[in-house]
């Protein structure tokens, strides 16, 4: 049960919006980054508070030297939205490990206590095509993720 009137906007500070990684089978690692751009608190009670996070997710790859042989000829992907299709090029590439967790930590207030917001990314799957390469030489890769968080009252 909410107490006050919200909606709330709620004043953040990053503790920690740090990059994880994580090691492909084809030897390139993905870095991933969770970034808050915006938070509110849709209630608030003796539970704690409950909000809604706009976000976004960052991903930037590291291809191996010899993906990067493997693509020197290949040209920069079309400016439209190549479908994630076996068909147009993609393929499965599993995930060898995680290297360092993707975690981001925010302390933010509202009308009933301070808080702290830790927010988690678990990869769960990775595609590439490998007939485009990025302009760092890398293939295209995409990922599914999934979030969890938790707020703790502090």
């Amino acid at each position: 049960m909410s107490n006050g009137n919200y909606p709330l906007q709620a004043i953040f500070s990053i503790e920690r919006e740090d990059w994880g990684s994580i090691i492909l089978s084809d030897g390139s690692h993905l870095d991933v980054r969770f970034v808050l751009a915006d938070l509110t608190i849709t209630a608030e009670d003796l539970l704690g508070a409950q909000a809604i996070m706009n976000h976004t997710v960052v991903l930037r790859s590291r291809a191996s030297p010899e993906l990067i042989k493997k693509l020197a000829d290949k040209p920069l992907p079309p400016e439209t939205t190549i479908p994630m299709t076996k068909e147009e090029g993609f393929e499965n590439i599993e995930i060898q490990s995680v290297e360092k967790p993707i975690q981001s930590v925010y302390s933010f207030a509202g009308k009933l206590g301070k808080y702290s917001l830790t927010v988690e990314v678990y990869v769960q799957n990775v595609v590439r095509n490998m007939r485009f390469k990025t302009p760092n030489g890398a293939p295209i890769y995409n990922i599914r993720w999934t979030l969890s968080y938790r707020i703790t009252k502090v």
